[in-house]
């Protein structure tokens, strides 16, 4: 997928009217914002595990460092 911004994709609209969208910016976005929103509420389980295992990889890098002692002595352990 290209990476396009607001400005290059209007002009790319105007450039070729034969193939310009039938809709518009503002309803494209409505439109897509309506569709994540339906497909989270129809399978939420991404968006729940997702902040879970975030959780979990901090609790697990932060206790790596738990408990050392603050001078240059425990480099080593910290990796």
């Amino acid at each position: 997928m290209l990476a396009f911004g607001v400005k290059e994709f209007v002009q790319l609209i105007e450039s070729d009217p034969a193939s310009a969208p039938t809709q518009s910016l503002n309803v494209a976005f409505k439109r897509l914002s309506v569709f994540a929103y339906a497909r989270e509420l129809a399978d939420p389980g991404f968006t729940i595990a997702s902040p879970l295992f975030n959780i979990i990889m901090t609790l697990i890098l932060g206790s790596m460092f738990y408990n050392l002692s603050a001078n240059t002595s425990s480099f080593y352990y910290r990796g």
